[in-house]
């Protein structure tokens, strides 16, 4: 059996801290952003969520599989991913738009970039050069993924009821819900993501349970079990 619980919360490294309790904060609005089979860049939006005036800059690299943050680089990727703008200053809780273009290879693969957004006050810029003395530079990173679609997407699932097993047998991750019972919840749910080719056995994907696979906008029934009529996979 394998799986991946991959990117289920963001990712918050304190790089710096200074010795008082200020507080910093970036907020997106999402940390995994999607980036759909007919797209070749993405757009979205960044907020300074503190009383300060702050310094963001943006880098990334590609990655074989999302983990906890700390993957390694992929070597060659370089070229895949420009963003822009490359640095820009917002004031206290400004909002400024950001975008992800792809320029990769266009096939049936699907590709993984972690992308991190880096937030520096301006009031400890320009640095202090007067020998012998340090300055403790409060920086937050924030880390988030980027998936990137294959360029011909096939989502494609298959659950087998009675031993509770799901498999991904498409090109391209997908989020599962189980839901406590055919009356169950979201809030109350198992919920994780799968990527090409992984399995997941439990006993929260049996019959008596209800289950979606959520991708591309919209949410699958899975199984058949508390559904009247519902194919098991996508052709």
């Amino acid at each position: 059996m394998s799986y991946s619980l991959f990117f289920i919360r963001p990712l918050l490294t304190l790089l710096a801290l200074l010795s008082t309790a200020s507080t910093y904060a970036i907020y997106l609005d999402s940390t995994i952003f999607d980036m759909e089979e007919h797209q070749d860049f993405i757009a979205r939006t960044m907020r300074n969520d503190t009383g300060h005036s702050n310094l963001y800059t943006i880098s990334g690299w590609k990655i074989a599989t999302p983990g906890d943050g700390n993957e390694a680089r992929v070597a060659g990727g370089e070229k895949e991913l420009l963003w822009s703008p490359l640095r820009f200053v917002m004031q206290p809780d400004g909002q400024e738009f950001f975008k992800l273009f792809y320029r990769g290879p266009k096939d049936s693969v699907e590709r993984y970039y972690r992308v991190v957004f880096t937030e520096t006050p301006i009031s400890v810029i320009p640095w202090r050069n007067e020998a012998g003395k340090t300055d403790v530079v409060p920086v937050v990173a924030m880390s988030s993924l980027l998936v990137v679609r294959p360029r011909n997407t096939q989502l494609k699932f298959t659950v087998d009821e009675a031993s509770g097993t799901l498999r991904n047998t498409g090109n391209t991750y997908f989020r599962v819900i189980l839901q406590r019972g055919c009356n169950g919840n979201d809030e109350s749910s198992t919920q994780f993501y799968m990527l090409p080719g992984e399995t997941w056995q439990g006993p929260e994907a049996k019959e008596n349970n209800k289950k979606y696979i959520v991708a591309l906008g919209r949410y699958h029934p899975l199984g058949n079990g508390c559904f009247s009529s519902t194919s098991s996979a996508l052709d």
